[in-house]
């Protein structure tokens, strides 16, 4: 908005306008070595220095400015503000650079201050000014300055501070998780791939952090956070998100379920409330807790596995809308018998295989882990929004494939999950999961790839 008219002959915010100006007379200087420009900056600079917040000093970082002598002046003794386009609009890099080349401590001191302080929780303000107030929010938009502190200083705790608002970052600051898919409306002259919630702004600043976060504080890149080890990036999706790319070989096996299970081990707490049977040509799974149905024939190399699968909610005592899970390449570092074990989930902790389940925690993430043989559960991928979690009474056709070092899985013809292993699970057995529900399962096929 227009401030109104002050004793200053004119008003100026700490950024974008007073960043900008320092950006064209630092590159004046630089080109030319005439420190008239020099001294403009350093005329902003002590003005800064005087006041009581450094630039902070502002209400929405707004000052008095006198455009002759390049001085900048606290507009009110109290004004204590800040404003985001200081730092989105190329502050930040205009920043970096001006630090090695003018190598003066007040504006080192004012500069590691505002990087220290914006976005910071109020505590951290209050120690720092004795007054409570906030200073910026955090986010994925700003999380370089958090990281620029933690270079410099070797703060370690600011590192972790820039890591999480990058990846944990609220939606207004990041709306997409780079999952592409399929397009079909009226809208589009064909059929197309599309990242939704991609814009100027989000993918602007989002470039600029990782660039900037990697090179600040790539060393302490917390490794483990699902962001990193998810493989199921833009490129994979777009060179690899189709199933018919593969060709099937042979039919290794198929069960139509109208022999009992007598391909199967099924592992389930007994109850009077739980039963897994077969009728009308399909597995029923019935349970009230846990259960692991293995397929009793181990498999290996590239294959591919397919199922119709359906969870059932008819007000049955076990009808519970979660957990249409599934295990592959499935094996016990410890021993050779996998079929060991009574249906409890944390039971099959210390196997080595994959897992992706649809719907779990009550139908609230659909994920991708793979287990490393040690009680690790790897997390590679979670994704939380509707198109990806259960619906009722839905008969989805599921393909799992595993070729080259590469697992993925498919639900009715969309990519869900794709991973590339350095190294991969060759070997093992497949069993269908879940945690109290009623499925039905179909056409069970197992196919050697090509």
């Amino acid at each position: 908005h227009i401030l109104k008219k002050s004793e200053y002959p004119t008003h100026i915010r700490f950024g974008p306008d007073w960043m900008a100006l320092v950006g064209d007379w630092m590159t004046e200087w630089e080109r030319t070595g005439d420190s008239r420009y020099r001294d403009r900056i350093m005329a902003g600079i002590n003005s800064f220095y005087k006041m009581p917040y450094g630039f902070f000093s502002g209400k929405d970082g707004a000052f008095g400015y006198d455009p002759k002598t390049y001085k900048v002046y606290q507009l009110n003794k109290n004004d204590i503000g800040w404003i985001h386009l200081s730092v989105l609009m190329g502050g930040p890099e205009v920043a970096f650079e001006l630090t090695h080349l003018l190598k003066n401590e007040k504006w080192n001191k004012l500069w590691m201050q505002f990087c220290k302080l914006y976005g910071a929780p109020q505590e951290v303000v209050e120690k720092e000014f004795g007054k409570a107030v906030e200073l910026g929010k955090p986010g994925s938009w700003y999380a370089r300055l958090p990281a620029y502190y933690a270079e410099v200083t070797g703060d370690k705790t600011y590192a972790a501070r820039a890591w999480d608002e990058f990846f944990n970052a609220k939606a207004r600051y990041y709306h997409t998780d780079f999952t592409m898919k399929k397009f079909e409306g009226i809208q589009s002259l064909q059929p197309l791939y599309e990242v939704k919630g991609v814009s100027t702004n989000n993918t602007a600043q989002w470039c600029l952090n990782a660039i900037e976060l990697l090179q600040l504080v790539g060393n302490q890149l917390p490794e483990d956070n699902p962001v990193i080890n998810n493989e199921m990036t833009a490129q994979n999706n777009a060179d690899n998100s189709s199933i018919n790319q593969y060709k099937t070989g042979g039919l290794l096996y198929q069960d139509n379920f109208d022999h009992g299970i007598m391909n199967w081990v099924v592992e389930t707490p007994a109850s009077s409330y739980s039963k897994v049977e077969t009728k009308n040509g399909k597995l029923v799974i019935d349970v009230d807790h846990g259960a692991t149905i293995w397929f009793n024939k181990k498999l290996s190399g590239n294959i591919l596995i397919e199922y119709n699968r359906k969870v059932i909610m008819d007000d049955g005592h076990n009808d519970r809308l979660s957990d249409l899970n599934q295990f592959w390449m499935a094996t016990d570092p410890r021993q050779e018998n996998v079929f060991t074990r009574s249906g409890k989930f944390s039971e099959y902790d210390s196997l080595r295989l994959y897992y992706a389940g649809f719907g779990g925690n009550s139908n609230t993430t659909t994920r991708f882990r793979k287990y490393l043989g040690n009680g690790e559960r790897k997390l590679f991928s979670d994704l939380q929004d509707e198109e990806h979690l259960l619906q009722p009474n839905k008969t989805y056709f599921i393909q799992i494939l595993v070729y080259n070092g590469t697992t993925k899985v498919f639900v009715d013809g969309e990519q869900y999950f794709s991973f590339k292993d350095n190294e991969p699970l060759t070997e093992g057995f497949f069993g269908f999961r879940t945690v109290k529900s009623h499925q039905e399962i179909n056409d069970f096929k197992v196919y050697r790839l090509k």
